[in-house]
């Protein structure tokens, strides 16, 4: 199935992997981006006391070998 890509006014809106990563970190104080296996990951961690923090979102770009049914 294609999706048509969304407008705004009549105009094409193109959202990069990396404006919504900046849209997030902008809106949630502590969020951490952190890239592994071509994708990003957010983490919460607001005073980096964890490794990584607490999961919050994934940003995928592409299927994976066991993750293929979004047909990215």
């Amino acid at each position: 199935m294609f999706l048509a890509p969304p407008t705004y006014g009549g105009t094409v809106v193109v959202v990069t992997p990396e404006d919504v990563v900046a849209a997030l970190t902008a809106r949630f104080a502590g969020l951490c981006p952190k890239a592994s296996w071509g994708e990003t990951s957010l983490f919460y961690n607001p005073d980096g006391l964890l490794p990584n923090g607490v999961y919050f979102a994934t940003i995928k770009e592409h299927d994976g070998a066991n993750d293929s049914a979004s047909q990215l």
